[in-house]
């Protein structure tokens, strides 16, 4: 027969034992309950990213807003199309600007080989030429004022092509051609 002791249960430690199937099967229903709250949560984000996209398909295909984006596709190609003139515009410019041969530095220097006696009427340029007219006392002005020009790099050929008198003063035509023009994108000769 067995002794009853009645102090045992005090007198020995208690120890805890997990049941291995217990702790598997809770850890396989947190898992379970896990994936269906992602699954729900998943559920959820669909429906919400479908009512947008039928909102957004709903506003995609409103007839004005189509109207407005093929409005703005139009602006678009204006704009587009204005972008690309202004820069043929600059290029035309630049190019006008690097052909230019009758600037400030040309008009002072006719200016600086003017007699004083000699006044300007009249200055014309023309494609390769430039045509002055005037008045001076004399004629020998008007020879002076001819053959300073002849010193100047610009111009190949000066000509004095008429001469008036009028009461105290005479009248004058002065014609220059030009060096190294450029005439409709060919060199003159």
């Amino acid at each position: 027969m067995r002794d009853l002791n009645f102090f045992e249960p005090y007198i020995e430690k208690r120890s805890f034992k997990l049941n291995k199937s217990l702790v598997l099967y809770a850890l396989l229903m947190i898992l379970l309950l896990g994936i269906a709250a992602y699954g729900v949560y998943n559920q959820l984000t669909i429906k919400a990213l479908q009512s947008d996209i039928k909102s957004r398909k709903e506003v995609a295909e409103n007839p004005k807003t189509l109207e407005r984006v093929n409005e703005i596709k139009a602006l678009e190609e204006d704009v587009m199309n204005f972008r690309e003139e202004v820069e043929k515009i600059k290029e035309l410019d630049n190019a006008i600007e690097n052909k230019d041969i009758i600037d400030d530095e040309l008009l002072k220097a006719i200016k600086n080989k003017m007699p004083e006696d000699v006044f300007l009427t009249n200055f014309g340029a023309y494609d390769k030429e430039i045509q002055i007219n005037g008045i001076s006392k004399d004629k020998y002005s008007i020879a002076e004022f001819g053959n300073g020009l002849t010193s100047i790099e610009d111009f190949s050929e000066v000509f004095i092509s008429n001469i008036n008198q009028a009461e105290d003063y005479y009248k004058f035509v002065l014609s220059v051609t030009l060096k190294d023009v450029v005439d409709d994108g060919k060199d003159s000769e």
